[in-house]
């Protein structure tokens, strides 16, 4: 089974959440759980938590790679992680708003030595909730159980 949503955090940014969330939503439903955040019902619109050092979005309709850019710069301050939960794996982790990769700079002094660990078994929903596991330092998605999100509709 795959959920096929998409989520963006950012880690350690200097920016609120209604910075993160582009103008072109207004706030809709409160105090929702991840569940409901990530639910199909969610169709076209966006969810964001904050807790702690950690700002959440959860798009159901995969629209936030791409803006990936745009969201990379809005991290220029922390990091930003993305991934995109469904059988089809799309990771991306990014600091101070340059990409990591194993091999780039920031990846080797900045990032997790290694990356996450995958086993042959892992499908691509696996992989992903391995992926925010390992660089958020919290079991996912036990960690987006916890909080509490708003929901945005596009303001037209």
């Amino acid at each position: 089974m795959s959920w096929n949503i998409e989520i963006a955090v950012f880690k350690n940014c200097d920016k609120d959440i209604n910075e993160i969330v582009p103008d072109v939503f207004v706030a809709a439903e409160n105090n929702l759980f991840f569940d409901e955040a990530a639910s199909s019902l969610m169709l076209g619109k966006l969810s964001a938590a904050k807790a702690e050092n950690l700002i959440i979005l959860v798009d159901t309709s995969c629209r936030l790679y791409g803006k990936i850019d745009e969201l990379a710069l809005l991290s220029n301050s922390g990091d930003l992680y993305f991934v995109r939960v469904a059988m089809d794996e799309l990771v991306g982790a990014f600091k101070k708003g340059r990409q990591l990769t194993s091999s780039s700079f920031f990846g080797r002094i900045f990032g997790k030595r290694g990356g996450p660990v995958y086993t042959q078994e892992m499908d691509g929903e696996q992989r992903a909730w391995q992926f925010l596991s390992h660089y958020l330092g919290a079991k996912c998605p036990d960690k987006l159980l916890e909080l509490k999100f708003q929901a945005y509709e596009l303001d037209m």
